[in-house]
């Protein structure tokens, strides 16, 4: 059977009733004076050893407080024989007991040793025979702490008791007493237990602390081999393990590691964060260099395509189309012509440029009409050139 709780009604009960039953069995003696037994005395020095017998080569059971009060039972060889305190526990091999429901116990088999630890290396402070209920404390490998029965011999250095009355005289102070060793040995209790709930905590704590490091480890070492960034999502997880287990953990030494290693992959995981922000800004910055650059590409092949005519109307528009010289017989002078499909797109001439040099070239040109009378009779007016560009290579004049 596993305890997993104390009972501490069942033994404050359980005390009180050994104490009721003490009282009645002493008063019931007819002891009324100081001197008779039994007694209640008052332990009046510091660090009393109570042994298992009436010499100091006995083991010590435990130490007795100053003003602490026992029931005096017996005298031998400068002794008292007294009643165990409650708060005195001791142990029992599990193969002796059978255990019951509410922390109870009872003994199964005769002359069973009861120890000071959970160990047979030391001598038995007492016996116990089968039937005999015990409180079952805690359990620790193959042994049972229980509350030691008020028949264990317990004694103490005659000089360091002091007769303060009788066990009836005295009986209520006893009860008293005896519930305040139950709250404080029930206090004492409580904090085991808290403490051994919070080592089950830590263990699971523990546990989860070495996972999340070796996962961390893991990364490290496969982001290593192949020469990638550590990936962001998994070292969160980590992290946030981390943090969890550094908060909730409430031994100090793996509240520490966990913190240490929490920040260092704290520290890790804001660089991948930045690093991963970066990216996303980059692959925003390519996308729109990829768009800017297609765009610019498209408008430079409009520009380059020779065949791609700029919008023809009269004034300052571009008109394209080939040069070609032509000349007037009657006034023996020649003459320019801007054509374009076989047909006449308009007379050209220019201050500016020497036309001569752009003949049979395909050229995109710019400026005014104005009436030119006598020149060519089916054409009245003349393209006067401000501004040329060549837009293609030279063409075989007509003829060759």
């Amino acid at each position: 059977m596993r305890i997993s709780r104390w009972h501490s009604m069942g033994l404050g009960m359980l005390l009180f009733s050994l104490v009721a039953q003490s009282a009645l069995a002493f008063s019931d003696s007819g002891g009324s004076s100081p001197s008779s037994f039994p007694f209640v005395g008052e332990v009046a020095g510091k660090n009393v050893h109570l042994r298992a017998g009436f010499s100091k080569n006995y083991r010590s059971l435990r130490k007795l407080e100053i003003g602490e009060k026992v029931v005096v039972l017996d005298e031998s060889q400068g002794w008292y024989k007294i009643t165990v305190p409650r708060s005195y526990k001791c142990w029992v091999h599990q193969q002796f007991v059978t255990a019951g429901q509410e922390g109870m116990g009872t003994v199964s088999a005769n002359a069973v040793n009861l120890r000071p630890t959970p160990s047979a290396y030391y001598f038995p402070v007492g016996q116990v025979d089968a039937g005999t209920p015990v409180t079952i404390l805690s359990e620790k490998g193959d042994w049972f702490e229980i509350v030691a029965p008020p028949e264990i011999p317990a004694w103490v250095e005659k000089t360091m008791l002091k007769n303060v009355g009788t066990v009836e005289q005295m009986s209520l102070e006893l009860a008293r007493a005896s519930e305040t060793a139950t709250r404080n040995y029930n206090a004492i209790l409580t904090e085991k237990t808290r403490v051994a709930e919070e080592r089950i905590e830590d263990i699971g704590l523990e546990n989860e602390l070495s996972a999340a490091m070796e996962a961390y480890s893991t990364l490290v070492t496969e982001s290593s081999r192949i020469q990638a960034p550590l990936p962001l999502a998994p070292l969160q997880e980590i992290h946030g393990t981390l943090t969890r287990v550094s908060s909730a953990a409430h031994d100090p030494g793996l509240k520490q590691r966990a913190t240490l290693h929490s920040q260092n992959v704290g520290r890790k995981l804001a660089y991948v964060e930045k690093l991963d922000q970066s990216r996303a800004i980059l692959t925003d910055l390519k996308s729109g260099l990829t768009e800017n650059e297609s765009e610019y590409r498209l408008n430079v092949d409009k520009v380059k395509d020779p065949e791609l005519d700029p919008p023809k109307a009269k004034g300052n528009d571009f008109e394209t189309g080939w040069l070609e010289k032509g000349f007037d017989i009657r006034k023996a002078v020649p003459y320019y012509r801007l054509v374009k499909g076989g047909r006449v797109l308009a007379l050209v001439a220019s201050r500016k440029y020497d036309l001569k040099k752009f003949v049979n070239m395909k050229i995109a040109v710019r400026g005014e009409h104005k009436t030119a009378a006598g020149v060519e009779a089916k054409r009245s007016d003349i393209l006067w050139i401000k501004n040329l560009e060549v837009i293609g290579g030279r063409q075989q004049p007509k003829g060759s």
